[in-house]
């Protein structure tokens, strides 16, 4: 109603007189519908719209309470059978259902009562109970207080969006707790995860290198010096902390191997002899030790019997060289080669190839 004279405003007035006495009586009869609240600012056309949700609360007062239900859930009422809205005590029961709901489920469960509506009362129905069944069999997850409480924020969080996994989400809750008592021995910290996948897939992580580990160091004869720094430690940060140990032991081993065979060849060189038999690290460690020990020996040995000039001068032509006759003269050379030969070096010469 547009108001454009004195005569207008006294229409819209009368008018507003008459709604307040219906709504007063309508209000003794049925305490379930209440008076829509008067809009701010006021002025004619607020007042006006105000009369024609109040009228409509005097003609239709069951019409009128359910969708006051409906609005205040934010559920939009446009969509909505007349037959449905006729029905304000299933409707109030249904949104007292969603209220003893989690509250991670409330926002996800009106949407799907809304969109249920349109259809009929026994729709939003089901769609309630399913989020109802839900809440419960995912109770028995929020309910364990020996559990990391920020797993039942992730699965509710994921069951309002899929209520229908919950009983999935549960058998995965369950699987991740196992995979947690089982990092649970190494002390590690398991920070919350946006999922149930992610946390799993961390964990598993984690376990994996370090049992990984574990049977790393016993094949190669060490202790395991990794598993008390575990402790207290954030799980990502502990399985880069043995993933490193783990990868630091392969690299000491292929070092080794290479130390040791160049040892071996400069022991033969020497006259020694070469007995490596050691495949782990503990064994290539002290096979390391003993042909070091072997080779000082030896060349002390050879040291004393040649004397410090002629076994420099072995040694410079065990390297395929001839030191310059301004350092070590052809005399003191021949002398050098009759010493070694003594002392029972073996003198082996090769003809050159036809094409130096």
């Amino acid at each position: 109603m547009e108001v454009k004279s004195l005569k207008g405003l006294e229409e819209t007035v009368e008018r507003a007189e008459d709604v307040l006495q219906r709504l007063k009586g309508l209000d003794q009869r049925n305490g379930g519908v209440r008076v829509p609240i008067l809009p701010v600012p006021i002025t004619i056309e607020t007042i006006s719209e105000w009369l024609e949700d109040a009228e409509e609360c005097c003609r239709k007062p069951r019409v009128a309470e359910s969708k006051q239900l409906l609005l205040e859930k934010g559920i939009s009422v446009v969509s909505i059978p007349l037959k449905v809205l006729n029905e304000p005590e299933s409707l109030r029961a249904l949104l007292d259902k969603i209220n003893r709901l989690p509250d991670a489920l409330h926002e996800s469960a009106v949407g799907a009562v809304g969109r249920a509506l349109t259809k009929g009362l026994d729709d939003a129905q089901e769609a309630v109970e399913i989020y109802s069944a839900a809440a419960r069999q995912l109770e028995v997850v929020r309910s364990n207080e020996q559990r990391p409480a920020w797993v039942y924020t992730v699965i509710i969080r994921a069951a309002a969006e899929s209520p229908g996994d919950a009983p999935h989400l549960v058998e995965q809750a369950n699987g991740l707790y196992q995979l947690l008592d089982a990092a649970k021995a190494y002390g590690v910290v398991v920070e919350p995860c946006e999922s149930l996948a992610e946390a799993c897939g961390r964990v598993r992580e984690f376990l994996t290198a370090v049992r990984g580990y574990a049977s790393l160091v016993a094949a190669e004869g060490l202790e395991d010096n990794v598993r008390t720094s575990l402790r207290n430690k954030p799980i990502v940060a502990a399985t880069e902390c043995v993933q490193q140990a783990t990868s630091e032991i392969a690299i000491e081993k292929n070092q080794l191997q290479e130390r040791i065979q160049a040892l071996i060849k400069q022991l033969v060189r020497v006259g020694g002899k070469s007995r490596v038999h050691a495949t782990s690290v503990a064994e290539l460690r002290k096979e390391f030790q003993d042909l070091s020990g072997d080779l000082k020996a030896r060349r002390q040995l050879l040291l004393s019997s040649l004397g410090q000039d002629v076994y420099e001068v072995v040694e410079t032509l065990l390297d395929g060289e001839v030191s310059p006759a301004e350092r070590v003269p052809d005399d003191a050379l021949g002398r050098a080669l009759r010493k070694a030969l003594e002392c029972g070096y073996r003198l082996r010469l090769e003809a050159p190839l036809e094409d130096c």
